[in-house]
């Protein structure tokens, strides 16, 4: 899969710091973890520590589209949101539609 199929890229925002940086991604996870629920439960599952809970610092809020965001196929503009959920503790997501995931693709936000 090219990863010019996808931005190719993670926007990172510390909103405790206000500190953001970007990262490349790489094609082998790109291949392996096919759209933005997939992707953002990958980041999920690699970065929030067991015993995180909903409301600390270290838990993840993920914004994520899929590699078809930004062309003419139904449902392109789909964005996944997921973190660790409030109710739960597990892992929570949900996807809407709109121009937000096809912008954030045309525009390589």
């Amino acid at each position: 899969m090219n990863s010019t199929v996808y931005a190719g890229k993670i926007l990172r925002v510390n909103l405790t710091t206000g500190k953001m940086s970007e990262e490349k991604l790489d094609e082998a996870t790109l291949r392996k973890y096919v759209g933005g629920t997939s992707l953002g439960a990958k980041y999920l599952w690699d970065e929030i520590p067991a015993g995180v809970e909903w409301s600390s610092p270290e838990n993840r809020l993920i914004f994520a589209t899929g590699p078809v965001s930004g062309t003419r196929v139904g449902g392109s503009g789909t964005i996944s949101i997921l973190t660790k959920g409030v109710n739960t503790g597990l892992a929570a997501s949900s996807q809407a539609n709109g121009f937000f995931g096809s912008l954030s693709e045309i525009l390589r936000l």
